[in-house]
């Protein structure tokens, strides 16, 4: 049983060290409104669909699904600091259009950003 384990970690490894550097890219250039699949696997010197595979068994979710989860969470802490517009916030992350990046954050946070802002304000000024 150790054995397959150690195996199973060292396959897992094997993976993540052919898309480290696309997973690194996009750490770096979330907010690129045109970064997307092709890109990524083009980092990694491997196919799209093959570049898709080992991104969803290592992360246990889609390339374009990771880099929505990247783009969101930033957009929160951007949020917290109550400096921007929430159009603004939207450009900075990568999303082109303020209602796609709405619907998005909602999906992710299960509120609008305006709420996620208002309760952030709140929390802050207990």
């Amino acid at each position: 049983m150790l054995e397959q384990s150690q195996s199973s970690s060292y396959v897992q490894s094997k993976k993540l060290n052919l898309i480290q550097t696309a997973v690194d890219y996009l750490e770096s250039h979330y907010y690129d409104p045109t970064l997307n699949v092709d890109t990524l696997a083009h980092h990694s010197n491997i196919s799209v669909p093959y570049f898709r595979k080992l991104f969803t068994d290592i992360f246990m979710m889609p390339p374009a699904k990771y880099l929505q989860s990247v783009r969101i969470r930033k957009a929160k802490e951007l949020l917290t600091l109550n400096i921007y517009s929430i159009g603004e916030i939207a450009e900075m992350v990568g999303y082109s259009s303020v209602y796609y990046f709405s619907k998005a954050f909602k999906k992710e946070t299960g509120v609008p950003p305006s709420e996620f802002l208002r309760q952030s304000l709140s929390e802050q000024n207990l």
